[in-house]
């Protein structure tokens, strides 16, 4: 099973690498940085924070 820093929760498959993350929303590397290392890689939990956040991808 693997594991995120601080997150006991198992990781959801696919997942974003920072790149592809922090373009996808249009957030600065530190913004991304912050949620990346927070939240970690899976597209999932990322993509849902992100729609609580009020923010919907860059085109």
């Amino acid at each position: 099973m693997l594991q995120s820093k601080g997150n006991p929760r198992r990781l959801r498959q696919p997942h974003y690498t920072f790149d592809q993350f922090a373009k996808k929303y249009g957030l600065s590397s530190d913004e991304a940085r912050v949620l990346f290392a927070k939240f970690g890689p899976s597209s999932v939990e990322l993509d849902l924070l992100m729609k609580a956040k009020g923010m919907q991808p860059v085109r």
